[in-house]
């Protein structure tokens, strides 16, 4: 199909013949303004498609679709604006989210020009609630620092079965001593894959009773967090520094990294 579009700015469909360019030009004799003498190469280009164009333009060399940005401020097609986009002095502008601002849902304020959170307050806790029972978990998992008689340090893991272990422990070394010369019982403790440690029972007493101080210190910590207005951009980190600023008994990941 033979397609007529102005050569304007704003292009527009004039004319059409249902045939291709080669039909067209036997049937019409050459002449293939004949249906429309009005036209001209002057004032019009033809082309062939089967479709129309969607935002023609004619920029004095060729005729081709509009940009995105020219149909918003050539044809005021403003809902071709995306978020962070507004139209000041005859252009575009683009105003990038900044990450640094720690929205959980980055909302584009079309009127105002800024960015601001567009979460619930029942969302932000709801994220805020999960950052910070995330990271208990983590934490537990690595668990803390144990400092033995000799000074050595060893990552004892505050998983839920790593305690249990630990009471049975405790409880068969405690069973054992009715069978072994009073303080001469030891027994070997395996902290990690390549870390074991012989331990006697008020060693193994010493490194329960840190654990569960460790613990209760995290719960404390973890009802004041969410006793407090919601903190999306609240990290892991912060929570092993309020965690080692209110115990004696340090989180291992903490301690690893100095």
């Amino acid at each position: 199909m033979l397609r007529f579009y102005t050569k304007e700015r704003i292009s527009r469909e004039v004319h059409s013949i249902n045939l291709s360019r080669e039909e067209a030009e036997i049937i019409l004799e050459g002449n293939l303004f004949k249906d429309c003498p009005q036209y001209n190469d002057s004032n019009v280009v033809i082309i062939e498609r089967d479709t129309e164009m969607g935002s023609p333009t004619w920029d004095n060399n060729e005729l081709r679709e509009m940009t995105r940005e020219e149909e918003i401020l050539i044809l005021n097609l403003t809902e071709k604006l995306i978020d962070g986009e507004y139209i000041q002095d005859g252009r575009v502008v683009k105003i990038e989210y900044d990450t640094s601002l720690g929205y959980l849902k980055p909302t584009w304020d079309k009127g105002e020009h800024v960015w601001y959170e567009g979460a619930t307050e029942e969302e932000l806790q709801e994220k805020y609630y999960s950052i910070i029972n995330t990271s208990k978990a983590e934490i537990l998992e690595n668990g803390y620092l144990f400092i033995d008689n000799s000074d050595g340090k060893h990552q004892q893991k505050c998983r839920d079965k790593d305690l249990a272990l630990l009471g049975n422990c405790i409880a068969a070394h405690e069973d054992a001593t009715n069978f072994s010369p009073e303080g001469a019982l030891t027994t070997l403790w395996a902290f990690n894959d390549g870390d074991a440690l012989e331990m006697t029972l008020p060693e193994l007493k010493k490194l329960r009773l840190q654990g569960a101080m460790f613990v209760q210190t995290i719960f404390n910590v973890e009802a004041q967090l969410k006793a407090q207005e919601s903190n999306i951009k609240f990290t892991k980190a912060d929570f092993i520094e309020l965690i080692n600023s209110n115990s004696d008994i340090k989180c291992w990941q903490e301690l690893s990294q100095i």
